[in-house]
């Protein structure tokens, strides 16, 4: 089976570039070589996961550093992930802020799902990515990781060491800095990637709650967000990791979901939509974001799933008919 290529939001660009050594006139070539347009410099652009991937790769390579997860997740600004990072921050404690983070981080990225679980010793949070064994690969899972247990040191009112990571990817030829980072034993090849901490580090409080602030930014990323638990939220997490790569089937869909394509279909009519329907919307939301981004049509086309750059000019000319009436 190929391996999939799903489209990615990434808001890392201005900061890699920062970090790759070369001088701003040759960084729309630094792009180019990796399929991102040039608006990226700017800021947020939705691009495949692979060329995210290259880009991070080829910059960890320039500067030779084979923990460059680690180094970009200690050089990212505070707040480059928004309303989720903000509304993480202003939660009552270490836990709390996980748990939105499992409740809301789809919105930071729909490829892949926060989870926050109650063990008996204190809490995990696993990161799993749809369809992917290796998770976003080496250099971007131990990044999410890292950021995240960076985020909540940043604000913790005592010192925050897991008592466990764990990582999709293989091990590292050096892992001395990954352990001395995070400051706890860790695996590699697990099924997912995340860490757990014990009681009293779940339990830490923050230096920037705000009930007040926090409970108006819950309400805001719910509206935002929609119905978390809703099945065709969780249908459309699953399509878009197939937008831009083989052909959107019903039955792919139903057999990621572990059920039949009849089944899939009836617990969707139950909630008033069909399969083409997410489909469509999906591709329309994600196509508006390409084109304001500056993404050629025969290159959204071919990301979005379209037969051709025809095809989905046919869709943006149909959307527009049905906004106009």
């Amino acid at each position: 089976m190929r391996e999939r290529d799903p489209l990615f939001t990434f808001r890392l660009t201005p900061v890699l570039l920062s970090l790759s050594g070369l001088p701003p006139e040759e960084h729309p070539a630094l792009l180019a070589r990796h399929g991102l347009p040039p608006s990226a410099a700017m800021g947020t652009c939705t691009v495949a996961l692979s060329a995210v991937r290259g880009l991070i790769q080829e910059v960890a390579t320039r500067r030779r550093d084979p923990c460059f997860g680690l180094t970009l997740a200690t050089s990212i600004p505070e707040g480059t992930y928004g309303l989720v990072e903000l509304l993480a921050r202003t939660a009552p404690s270490v836990g709390d802020a996980l748990r939105v983070l499992a409740r809301h981080g789809d919105q930071i990225n729909p490829v892949g799902r926060f989870e926050a679980t109650d063990v008996e010793r204190g809490l995990e949070l696993h990161y799993h990515v749809l369809g992917s064994s290796s998770g976003l690969g080496a250099l971007q899972n131990e990044f999410s990781i890292a950021f995240v247990v960076r985020a909540m040191r940043l604000v913790a009112t005592a010192p925050l060491r897991p008592t466990w990571a764990w990582f999709a990817h293989d091990a590292p030829s050096d892992r001395a800095r990954l352990e001395a980072f995070f400051e706890c034993p860790l695996e590699f090849g697990a099924k997912s990637c995340g860490f757990a901490l014990d009681a009293a580090g779940a339990s830490l409080t923050l230096t920037s709650s705000d009930a007040v602030v926090h409970e108006y930014l819950a309400q805001q990323a719910a509206e935002r967000g929609g119905d978390a638990a809703s099945f065709t939220r969780t249908v459309c997490l699953v399509v878009e990791q197939q937008l831009g790569f083989d052909d959107l089937e019903l039955n792919r869909v139903a057999e990621h979901l572990a059920m039949t394509p009849r089944t899939l279909q009836r617990r969707l009519t139950d909630e008033g939509t069909s399969f083409s329907n997410v489909v469509d919307g999906l591709r329309r939301q994600h196509a508006e974001r390409l084109l304001r981004e500056g993404v050629p049509a025969e290159r959204a086309a071919e990301l979005l799933g379209f037969a051709s750059a025809e095809s989905f000019r046919r869709a943006l000319r149909r959307w527009r008919r049905a906004d106009s009436n």
